[in-house]
């Protein structure tokens, strides 16, 4: 671990907020100028911390696509300047179908964005309307339409499942869209109901029902459907072209380092868990971005090796118990005895090669078996 550094950069304006969304994200754009100065100014007081080469760096949000192109490229050049960025660095930014253009899209990739993610989430205006999304069916497929045309190969689409009064037919097309439309890799998320937002209190107040053996059904028809397309299952909810794993998520997944940027952005360096301020304004009003990380309280080993297996589970190669003893000098089953082995005769659990990895019925009760070595 720690051979690798990565970076996350937060771009929280949108054009509305989703129904389902509790991230840091905001549609009044007045704070624009001044967030992205203090990005700028955050980059540059965390200087020290850019101590090797940056693998890969991520732009997510809110909705990054949302605002002017020259914003992020202000942010790409901000971090060449003061740090390495590898040469074959993974550079990923998220964008929805109704923001993306022709225009800014050059812009992206001129700059060395090499991934584009969009957030699509289904390919039927009813479904999209129920979620709150701002784009519709035919701003997706353009948006598809736009990466072939700019022969961008390297492209993610999200998708959502268990969304309201969706059935396994519009969602067996939608895959079979997505599968069909040359991206690269495809985020494949259950909706899950956050308190605080406005899908919470519908499903509070009955507007809409969940369904758990529907939702089972569609995931299971996630990876049914897309495997017909030769999509790989790498992690619980992300699947792949060959040689087209998200390098950024893979590398957090195995507890390699990583700084988070801008408002609400979490970080992990030099095994401390910090984070930056979540409202806009208190992020901007920061004097020192160095200070979260200066006090931020080394984690426990016991904290560490929890995280280790709870991230491990969630790959198909999952933990590497040979690994679990280079990195901590214990021995995994000393530290959870026998855990494993009561998981392996619920059928939950899958020992081979000196792995444990989750079995196919395993990934439906994955947080279940995670807890326990919590």
């Amino acid at each position: 671990m720690n051979d690798v550094l990565s970076v996350y950069v937060h771009i929280p304006f949108c054009l509305k907020k989703c129904y389902y969304c509790d991230f840091a994200s905001y549609t009044d754009t007045m704070l624009t100028e001044e967030y992205f100065s203090s990005l700028i100014r955050e980059i540059n007081q965390k200087r020290r911390l850019f101590s090797r080469e940056i693998d890969t760096v991520y732009i997510g949000g809110g909705t990054p696509s949302f605002v002017e192109a020259d914003y992020i490229l202000k942010i790409i050049a901000a971090l060449r300047a003061v740090a390495l960025i590898k040469e074959d660095c993974e550079i990923t930014i998220e964008a929805n179908p109704n923001s993306l253009t022709k225009d800014n899209l050059k812009k992206y990739t001129d700059a060395g964005i090499n991934r584009i993610s969009l957030g699509v989430q289904s390919f039927f205006d009813d479904e999209l309307a129920r979620i709150g999304r701002s784009h519709t069916a035919a701003q997706a497929y353009g948006a598809v339409e736009l990466m072939h045309e700019l022969d961008i190969k390297n492209f993610n689409i999200d998708l959502m499942f268990s969304l309201p009064n969706q059935t396994c037919e519009s969602w067996s097309k939608t895959l079979k869209t997505a599968g069909a439309s040359g991206a690269a890799h495809l985020s494949v998320y259950a909706l899950t109901l956050e308190k605080g937002t406005l899908m919470f209190k519908m499903y509070k107040e009955g507007v809409y029902a969940q369904d758990d053996d529907l939702d089972r059904k569609m995931y299971h028809a996630a990876k049914n459907i897309l495997g017909k397309y030769g999509y790989e299952r790498y992690e619980i909810s992300n699947f792949a072209k060959k040689n087209y794993r998200c390098m950024h998520n893979v590398y957090c997944w195995d507890m390699q380092e990583y700084i988070g940027l801008g408002a609400a952005a979490h970080s992990y360096f030099g095994k401390k868990r910090f984070s930056n301020p979540y409202l806009l304004k208190e992020y901007i009003a920061v004097e020192d971005y160095c200070c979260f990380y200066d006090n931020a309280v080394i984690e426990q080993e016991s904290e560490l090796m929890g995280d280790f297996v709870m991230l491990a589970l969630r790959r198909n190669e999952g933990i590497d118990i040979d690994k679990f003893h280079s990195v901590f000098g214990k021995e995994f089953e000393s530290v959870y005895p026998h855990k494993a082995d009561k998981w392996i005769e619920m059928g939950l659990l899958i020992s081979k090669n000196g792995m444990y990895c989750l079995s196919d019925k395993g990934y439906d009760f994955a947080s279940m078996v995670m807890r326990d070595f919590i």
